[in-house]
């Protein structure tokens, strides 16, 4: 699988990321920020809603930050393969 994305030569880099993989991470954390924001308004205790909530903010943030790289990968032409 590293032969054929080009990996083994030392000098070329990774392949980007596509605006559609990106996406889905993007709906993907986002809707699991929003599982755990209900899981915090139904909790009742007081230490289970603080972890609910940091979880919720860990993958709004990583689902806000796939949404950038998605933003990104819609503006740049796709590689040519040559």
């Amino acid at each position: 699988m590293t032969d054929k994305m080009g990996l083994t030569d030392p000098g070329r880099p990774a392949p980007r990321m596509t605006a559609r993989t990106a996406a889905f991470f993007a709906v993907l954390f986002s809707a699991l920020a929003i599982n755990w924001l209900v899981q915090a308004g139904l909790s009742g205790s007081g230490e289970n809603r603080y972890f609910y909530l940091g979880c919720a903010v860990f993958f709004l943030a990583v689902g806000t930050g796939y949404l950038l790289v998605w933003k990104r990968a819609r503006r740049r032409p796709p590689p040519s393969e040559s």
